[in-house]
């Protein structure tokens, strides 16, 4: 923004008169915050028990490549049912070849 001041008339008077144009204009332009952005909306968290071995027995059956697969591989060494999961999915990418 630009102000000119005329000979003759109140600099603070114009400093003041461009100070309220730029707040309306930045009130105008503003796109509001929700709460939820502002970090302050207030919600309940619920915790729920995740089973480790069904959720990695979900991801292995979700697996589409068998690089994504091998991402579980030192997860599913240590127990026998992922391990059998991980044979099975990594037999039938074989098979697909």
């Amino acid at each position: 923004m630009e102000i000119t001041i005329k000979e003759g008339e109140d600099v603070g008077q114009a400093i003041s008169e461009a100070e309220t144009h730029i707040a309306n204009y930045i009130k105008i332009n503003t796109v509001p915050m929700d709460d939820e952005c502002r970090g302050t909306k207030v919600r309940d968290i619920v915790e729920t028990k995740v089973d480790a071995i069904q959720a990695t027995l979900d991801e292995i059956e979700k697996c589409k490549t068998p690089d994504e697969l091998k991402t579980l591989w030192l997860i599913s060494k240590s127990n026998l049912t992922l391990s059998g999961a991980y044979k099975l999915k990594e037999k039938s990418f074989n098979d697909a070849k």
